[in-house]
């Protein structure tokens, strides 16, 4: 989970694309620079876009948590827009 101190700096999007919904796997491009959180472990990593994710021995989970898939969890504005 990311953590922030102060919720009134943030922008709330009205129209998210579909990037905020989507997974992506180990070695996927990163659609969208942010925050991602792996959805079986709840691991987060920060990746810039156009980068790959991270590949599938990043880091292992136990068998019932399922394959490694990322998905979208804090959007960084990296344009300053």
């Amino acid at each position: 989970m990311a953590y922030y101190t102060d919720n009134s700096k943030f922008d709330k999007i009205t129209n998210p694309s579909a990037v905020w919904g989507n997974e992506y796997g180990p070695g996927d491009a990163v659609p969208a620079s942010g925050i991602y959180r792996c959805i079986g472990c709840k691991k987060e990593i920060t990746s810039n876009f156009g980068d790959k994710f991270p590949p599938q021995n990043h880091h292992q989970h136990p068998v019932q948590t399922g394959a490694v898939r990322w998905k979208m969890n804090v959007w960084t504005n990296t344009e300053g827009k």
